[in-house]
């Protein structure tokens, strides 16, 4: 099923839409929000839009690895040690990738945050001269899917994810 769309046409539409989401559930947030800054992009990480068409699963993992190792022996050398993840227990992989992505390496991660406005930052902030995208989903059902597929125990450790 395609998403639906809704083009936002003015930033009191938009504070519209915002006043609408914060009005579902209780607690954190039900909805997670995306900015992309090119509409015609499909909703994949950096890393994966960089492979070519027709690579294979063990390929892209065989660039990753490289990509993650080499940014691990080089990491030390430009940021401080308290920014990096520690060394015992070892760190997972998610950690790495979280602070790749940070630093704006491709990674398999997709940012995504709760605040409609910071997403709507990141469509707006770059390619000023195309349309931009906000994907919003639904937390709750979001990790209802993520069960379904991976079961309760998803971690960044979980070679499936």
């Amino acid at each position: 099923m395609p998403w639906p769309e809704q083009v936002i046409a003015s930033w009191a539409h938009l504070n519209r839409i915002a006043a609408e989401l914060a009005k579902v559930g209780k607690g954190l947030p039900a909805y997670l929000c995306r900015g992309q800054s090119d509409a015609t992009w499909d909703l994949r990480p950096a890393l994966l839009r960089l492979f070519p068409t027709g690579i294979t699963r063990l390929e892209a993992l065989a660039v990753e690895k490289r990509a993650v190792e080499g940014f691990m022996a080089q990491a030390h050398l430009h940021l401080p040690s308290a920014w990096l993840p520690p060394p015992m227990p070892p760190a997972g992989l998610g950690e790495w990738w979280a602070l790749m992505q940070h630093y704006s390496a491709p990674t398999r991660l997709l940012d995504w945050t709760y605040s409609l406005f910071a997403s709507a930052y990141f469509a707006v902030t770059s390619h000023w001269d195309r349309d931009a995208a906000i994907y919003i989903v639904q937390g709750r059902r979001l990790g209802d899917a993520m069960n379904n597929r991976y079961g309760t125990q998803v971690t960044f450790r979980n070679e499936e994810f």
